[in-house]
């Protein structure tokens, strides 16, 4: 019998994206994006998750296409 996978979906654009849920340690909301200078232009900036220094990608963006809005949500692996 095989095991059950989980994934977390996600979309960009019109194309639908998934990760194992194994690889997801938890999803929170956020605000306070600080830029960082020199950095490529997937990363958005980073964010102070309980005193963690934590980089903000735009997946968009890694991926090639043109970068979204931030949003208030966002996977932590």
């Amino acid at each position: 019998m095989e095991a059950e996978h989980q994934y977390l979906s996600f979309r960009l654009g019109q194309e639908t994206f998934g990760l194992g849920i194994l690889a997801v340690r938890e999803i929170i909301e956020y605000g306070g994006v600080t830029d960082v200078p020199m950095m490529p232009p997937c990363v958005r900036g980073v964010i102070n998750l309980r005193g963690a220094v934590v980089p903000v990608l735009d997946l968009a963006a890694r991926f090639g296409r043109a970068g979204g809005a931030i949003g208030g949500a966002a996977a932590s692996s």
